[in-house]
């Protein structure tokens, strides 16, 4: 995530931008939680909800917006690697490769 300078990404999907969209947009988000204003994206949904947003990351992680949770069509965690489960599996890809070489 870049705050600043020519390759900004933090609030790339900023307030203009998010009410810039044509009603019937679906908007994903799944590469990072500042990428998409949720301030902004709740803002447009709340007075329009004329969009279709799926949140798969959030800013300011883990504390989200419950309001925005309430909004979107579609919202996920993105905390699979901080699972007991997603650990262990991540270990094992690791041990697996190294393996390999051996």
């Amino acid at each position: 995530m870049n705050k600043s300078g020519r390759d900004k990404t933090f609030h790339l999907f900023d307030s203009e931008k998010i009410n810039s969209l044509k009603p019937g947009t679906v908007l994903i988000n799944s590469s990072r939680g500042g990428v998409v204003d949720n301030f902004a994206l709740l803002d447009r949904l709340g007075k329009y909800n004329d969009i279709t947003a799926v949140l798969d990351v959030w800013e300011n992680e883990p504390k989200i917006s419950g309001e925005l949770l309430e909004k979107v069509y579609l919202g996920t965690p993105h905390i699979a690697g901080y699972s007991l489960e997603g650990k262990v599996n991540g270990t094992k890809m690791i041990y697996d490769e190294l393996m390999q070489i051996h």
